[in-house]
């Protein structure tokens, strides 16, 4: 038996400039239990102080070193005692009662529901969440994603492997395991801009390769890179024909993802002559035929 409805994990580290705003945000949410768990790896600031000012005694609180910020996320999930979990960042906020919305929505199964996103006031682009998406990145803002105990169960912990992008990677392994997701079309989070995922930019990009190689290992990275910049119209949308043809006999999810993520790409092949020559022709004819 769940004795919250939402757990709300906070990984912090020299966070003092955030952190007071952050858990505000959380402990005024009305209409929903929710235990917070806060993940520390060994602050030399004020941030274990400020925390332990505004939480209530049962709040949980750790203090240790870490192997970085989804080795804390790890073992605040492990500990969570809520029916969905949350992660929030050190430097993020939750919308006035959002929580109580999540709470609304969930089915009481395996399940994720995901919320919009601001950042710096401009709301995220997010995208479906699909096979398409395991072309791309994380396809909503993690710290507006709530996922079911018995999500994290199937899905696992986060892969340590990746320091910026292990939220991506579980996103895309809940996608492959069709965990179910309902997306809410409020914002849930306003995002902050000073974490590590914030700063890093080339390290994003090598390692949301990587991602897309755990789905498809058969890509190499130059034509990972391709696919993903493809999707993000960063280049030619037609650089991935090739792609396709060379590997969408070899996994239909491969095809299913990349027919999702490129339309044109209905018009390859055999039955794309056909669309584009034989069908206009036999059309032509039909109007020129008797009685056409």
């Amino acid at each position: 038996m769940n004795r919250f409805d939402i757990t709300v994990v906070i990984p912090t580290f020299n966070a003092e400039k955030t952190v007071g705003r952050c858990l505000e945000s959380v402990l005024c949410q009305r209409g929903v239990t929710v235990e917070v768990i806060v993940v520390d790896g060994g602050s030399s600031d004020n941030t274990l102080s400020i925390v332990r000012r505004l939480v209530s005694a049962n709040a949980v609180i750790i203090s240790e070193p870490d192997q970085g910020i989804y080795d804390a996320i790890n073992k605040g999930v492990s500990l969570a005692k809520g029916a969905l979990i949350g992660v929030l960042g050190a430097d993020d906020v939750y919308r006035s009662d959002i929580l109580s919305i999540v709470k609304a929505k969930a089915s009481g199964g395996k399940e994720i529901i995901a919320g919009l996103t601001t950042i710096d006031g401009q709301q995220r682009l997010d995208e479906p969440y699909r096979a398409a998406a395991l072309l791309s990145g994380i396809p909503f803002g993690h710290n507006a994603m709530f996922a079911s105990r018995e999500a994290y169960e199937a899905v696992g912990l986060y892969d340590l492997g990746y320091r910026i992008c292990a939220d991506a990677e579980w996103v895309h392994r809940a996608i492959r395991m069709k965990i179910p997701c309902l997306k809410v079309e409020q914002v849930f989070v306003e995002f902050g801009t000073e974490g590590t995922s914030s700063t890093n930019p080339e390290e994003i990009m090598s390692e949301a390769y990587s991602v897309i190689q755990r789905s498809f290992p058969f890509l190499s990275q130059v034509e990972a890179k391709t696919v993903l910049h493809s999707v993000r119209r960063w280049q030619r949308i037609e650089l991935v024909n090739d792609i396709f043809r060379k590997y969408r006999n070899i996994s239909p999810l491969f095809a299913r993802a990349a027919l999702e993520a490129f339309p044109h790409l209905q018009d390859d092949g055999p039955e794309g002559f056909h669309s584009r020559f034989i069908a206009p022709f036999r059309r032509i004819l039909s109007r020129l035929s008797p009685g056409g």
